[in-house]
Order: structure tokens, then sequence, then C-alpha cells
């Protein structure tokens, strides 16, 4: 410090908790499904991820949903999402992050199921 004295500082720091996601949309025409939706629903999930999920904040299922469903594509009749921090095993749960973790959720840990 400014007297000469030595003074104890602790860091610390958070670390990244990948977090997977699976959307399961259910469309009206499979076959004539445009896979670029995905990516306008892949964009707004990074972008809402990497200003929302900071420090000791969930991922809730309901809100992947309803981002997907925010994005007003046209022919989803239906949308499911699971998660997941293996990328093995995908749930409907919520995906729980520790106070000196934030989950991070870039657009390749994205993927899709089209069904109709």
């Amino acid at each position: 410090d400014s007297s000469g004295n030595s003074q104890l500082v602790k860091f610390s720091s958070i670390t990244a908790k990948p977090v997977y996601v699976k959307y399961t949309l259910t469309v009206n025409n499979a076959l004539n499904y445009d896979s670029v939706n995905n990516d306008y629903i892949t964009n707004a999930l990074a972008e809402y991820a990497q200003i929302n999920y900071v420090a000791g904040v969930d991922v809730l299922n309901w809100q992947l949903v309803t981002i997907a469903g925010d994005q007003k594509i046209e022919g989803i009749l239906g949308i499911k999402a699971e998660a997941s921090t293996d990328n093995i095993t995908f749930t409907e749960f919520n995906v729980n992050i520790g106070s000196e973790e934030f989950a991070l959720i870039p657009s390749s840990n994205v993927t899709y199921v089209i069904e109709d």
C-alpha cells in the first residue's frame, strides 16, 4: 500500500461451464423446412447467452423455448428444448450454474432435430 505495508490480496475467477442445447422442432412439413431458420434461433440464443448468462445464472428450459419461439418462424408448430453439460445426456431440466461459473453456449453447441 501507500505506506509500504504489504496487504493480502485475493483473486477469484469464474469458469465457463459449456452447455449444449438440442432443439426438437415440430414443423408442418419437414421436407420443405428451410434449415436457415435454425441459424436465426442459434444466433438469438448465442446472443442471449452472452449477455444474460453471467456467474451463477442457471440455464432455464423455458428461456430456451421462449428464445426459439420469439423468432416467429413460419411453419414451426412446436418447440422442445433439451440441455446437456456433457453433450451426451440431454434433458428438459434446468442447468444449474454455480456462483463461480457461467454458462457458455456458443452457436457450435446448438443442434436440431426436425420432425413433422
